[in-house]
């Protein structure tokens, strides 16, 4: 029911500014979601500057610092996006405000290396594969909320699927 009342808000929205435009949105977010995952797995503060916002940016700059001093980096290897689904709009008059949230699935094979390539933790489900820390290709689902800067959308916040309860209650915003 949410996502055809997100649906319905986009195409409202689109209608009077063009960012809103749902295949737009969704192809922001499939660009963005392989963009800040393969900087984040190659430690580009840079580029995700760029791509975060400041209080997202600063969270993730001391977990990759903390990721360096240990002499490790993540790694995503197959990344693949199944599906991207608008399910949350807040469309304000203030364009500062705006946000919205995708719903992505994905698959990897996810896992942290140390310096000389050795794989010291898995996302693997498998215990077996655990135990031997092997990665596997594992899917999973994420819940990404960008906010409006500008005509651009920078990440503000990730969520898993077990953290998503309070934003599916949240109510859709519409002030235009």
């Amino acid at each position: 029911m949410k996502r055809k009342a997100a649906e319905a808000l986009l195409q409202k929205a689109s209608v009077k500014d063009p960012v809103w435009e749902q295949s737009h949105l969704e192809a922001v977010v499939r660009t963005r979601f392989l963009e800040i995952q393969h900087a984040w797995c190659d430690q580009d503060l840079d580029a995700l500057k760029q791509r975060l916002c400041p209080d997202l940016l600063a969270q993730w700059t001391a977990q990759i610092k903390m990721q360096q001093s240990a002499g490790q980096s993540d790694r995503m290897d197959g990344l693949t996006i199944d599906s991207v689904r608008i399910v949350e709009v807040q469309d304000y008059r203030d364009n500062s405000r705006d946000s919205f949230s995708a719903c992505i699935d994905a698959s990897a094979m996810d896992y942290t290396v140390d310096s000389r390539g050795n794989v010291v933790e898995s996302n693997t489900s498998s215990r077996r594969k655990a135990a031997k820390k092997e990665p596997s290709r594992e899917a999973f689902r994420e819940f990404w909320t960008f906010r409006r800067v500008g005509d651009d959308w920078l990440l503000e916040r990730i969520d898993q699927s077990a953290d998503w309860k309070r934003s599916v209650d949240a109510p859709l915003v519409d002030e235009g």
